[in-house]
């Protein structure tokens, strides 16, 4: 299994909406097949993510938005990337890394010791995304709080 992202980012902070912005349908697809759909998406805080556990692929990640979304809003979509993840936990928030390239993630647990977890493991100890905190791209650094 992989990892999708959906990111709805307002590019000119000064633009902000300031009432919720309501998509009603957000379709994710690959090759036109549909891998994940939602509907009556509220976004209240930007940038937005929605993360999706989809079967294995290579192909683009595509998105088609129904509704009235604004015209300062910008969307995105595609594989998870590396970087560092806020992450929830059941025991509460915590900061892994991703690699994407081996979709392992790195968990330093309480003795500092580092462990690696699949994404399976991930999903079966019931950890979410909830934003990145670093992204690493090719030859730049971008970082998104």
């Amino acid at each position: 299994m992989q990892i999708i992202y959906f990111k709805v980012e307002c590019l000119f902070p000064e633009l902000l909406p300031s009432s919720t912005v309501t998509l009603k349908e957000v379709v994710l697809t690959r090759e036109n097949e549909v891998i994940s759909t939602f509907s009556n998406l509220k976004i209240n805080k930007l940038p937005f993510y929605s993360f999706h556990l989809v079967p294995v692929g290579f192909r683009k990640i595509e998105h088609v938005i129904k509704g009235e979304p604004g015209k300062h809003l910008q969307f995105s979509s595609g594989y998870l990337q590396s970087g560092e993840y806020r992450v929830e936990t059941p025991a509460g928030e915590k900061v892994l890394g991703y690699d994407a390239l081996t979709a392992l993630w790195r968990l330093v647990d309480e003795n500092d010791e580092e462990r690696y977890l699949t994404t399976n493991e991930f999903i079966a100890r019931d950890y979410s995304i909830i934003r990145p905190i670093k992204l690493v791209y090719r030859n730049r650094r971008d970082i998104t709080c």
